[in-house]
């Protein structure tokens, strides 16, 4: 009986990180007004604060799943889980455009290693 709750809590962990990985991609786009007018800066900076993301998810998740499969996929989703979390973190504290943006693209890197891991 513990077996199977545990199964679920690993699938339910797993779905849950990929799911945030996906959801944040497109999480800020809501917030675009807002981040123009709280931080007083053009469009293409709020530009990157919303794409940085997405840039670092694109460029490193063939290669951190390829890196999953051989050093092994639950540590590699476990640090992509840890680095996520950091990332997010540094982002609801951020002071400055290229503070969103840096901690954005940690929040990608996190995120491009748990989609592919979970998956696999």
């Amino acid at each position: 009986m513990v077996q199977r709750s545990l199964r679920w809590a690993i699938l339910a962990t797993m779905l849950l990180g990929t799911m945030l990985a996906v959801l944040d991609s497109s999480i800020l786009n809501i917030s675009t007004v807002s981040m123009l007018q709280e931080f007083r800066v053009g469009l293409s900076t709020v530009e990157w604060m919303l794409t940085s993301y997405n840039l670092a998810f694109a460029a490193f998740m063939i290669g951190l799943g390829g890196l999953g499969d051989a050093v092994g996929r639950r540590r590699l989703y476990v640090l992509g889980q840890i680095v996520f979390t950091i990332g997010s973190g540094l982002a609801a504290v951020t002071a400055a455009p290229w503070q969103v943006i840096t901690a954005r693209a940690l929040q990608g890197l996190g995120g491009a290693a748990l989609a592919p891991n979970a998956l696999a």
